[in-house]
């Protein structure tokens, strides 16, 4: 009898406890504090998917990974109006680069809406054209025309997942439509600014490689990272 005495009044101060608990969370107005149930060990988020409380980007990033995805970081700038000058090799892979992307741009000129747009182009921020070009911006950061404009040294491009008997043929042909698609998102940022005459001269190289005019458009353009898997390619030739 002395035992169930003292059980009950255990049972009858935690459910105390508890109410007290609950009308504090009510008063700060956090609502009812929940119970939440265990989650078994195969199903609790590791740590490398915690998500980041400053960016609102992380449940992209979180299914990304889950769903196999790979990402790519490319380095996305516009071609100025200068020339490329010095003799180092980095000078002659954005010489090559430029030229390469001129000559793409020349097939594609003659479209309607394209006149007098900015030419805008990617590559894999650590292959070599992508370290020559910053290299290159950081060098002569003072050049004016510059003949490159950096926007964004490394923005991430999600990759859809492998199919399960793709062959390895299949991975230039996602390189390409990651290129595009980060091509197309600056082109239509871009296309926001286009009314701004200081964006306008300053994609030009105007005010250098790394112009201060370009601060807000960078930042927009940084923050479309991560740039999600489409279904197919979305019909837009890359710079």
């Amino acid at each position: 009898e002395g035992g169930e005495r003292k059980a009950a009044l255990r049972r009858a101060l935690q459910e105390r406890a508890q109410q007290r608990k609950q009308e504090e969370g009510e008063r700060e107005g956090a609502g009812p504090v929940p119970v939440l149930p265990r989650t078994p060990p195969s199903q609790r988020i590791t740590p490398h998917a915690v998500p980041n409380k400053h960016t609102a980007q992380w449940t992209e990033e979180v299914v990304a990974e889950r769903e196999g995805a790979r990402g790519a970081d490319l380095c996305v700038f516009a071609v100025g109006e200068g020339e490329p000058r010095g003799s180092s090799p980095v000078k002659r892979h954005v010489a090559r680069l430029l030229e390469s992307v001129e000559a793409e741009e020349a097939r594609r000129r003659g479209r309607p809406g394209e006149e007098g747009a900015a030419v805008v182009s990617a590559v894999h921020a650590d292959s070599e054209e992508g370290r020559a070009v910053q290299s290159y911006a950081a060098a002569n950061a003072s050049q004016r025309p510059a003949p490159l404009v950096l926007l964004c040294p490394r923005l991430k491009v999600l990759l859809p997942p492998p199919a399960a008997h793709a062959s390895e043929a299949a991975a230039p042909h996602q390189d390409e439509e990651a290129r595009v698609r980060a091509v197309q998102a600056v082109g239509d940022v871009l296309w926001e600014w286009s009314c701004d005459p200081k964006v306008n001269s300053a994609l030009r190289g105007k005010h250098g490689p790394c112009p201060a005019e370009l601060k807000a458009v960078s930042q927009q353009i940084r923050q479309l990272a991560p740039l999600r898997p489409t279904s197919g390619p979305r019909g837009m030739g890359g710079g």
